[in-house]
């Protein structure tokens, strides 16, 4: 899904946090929902080797998705360290609400575009099949 559309789904999310639980929250909500996607940056650069961030931009816009992609915030794993250190830190939860309520549009985009398996969902399943 292209980043404006997290943007706009993003937005309308927070103001329904906002209301349940304050700016603060709804702001955290917002950022998870939208910069959880920085990790496209980084498999660019490292893909890549470039740094500019229009062209990684077009580089996934343009259905560059292999099979099996790692990205790394899109990983069980990562959203399970962020659910036990919410249990200490609420906010972190309304970080992690945030991804999770971007992964269901990643997921729904990836289906309609007919990308199954394009993105490796767990960092230590991928870890076994690529890093050998």
């Amino acid at each position: 899904m292209l980043p404006k559309y997290h943007v706009y789904f993003g937005i309308l999310a927070s103001i329904f946090v906002y209301f349940l639980s304050g700016l603060t929250n709804a702001l955290i909500f917002l950022f998870g929902s939208i910069f959880i996607d920085t990790d496209h940056y980084i498999a660019y650069i490292i893909k890549e080797k470039k740094w500019s961030l229009k062209r990684s931009y077009f580089y996934w816009k343009d259905e560059h998705y292999p099979y099996d992609e790692l990205m790394i915030f899109h990983t069980i794993e990562v959203w399970f360290l962020l659910l036990i250190v919410g249990l200490f830190i609420n906010q972190i939860l309304f970080l992690l609400a945030g991804m999770l309520y971007h992964e269901l549009f990643d997921i729904y985009d990836m289906h309609k575009r007919k990308l199954f398996n394009a993105r490796a969902i767990s960092l230590f399943a991928w870890s076994s099949r690529n890093l050998k």
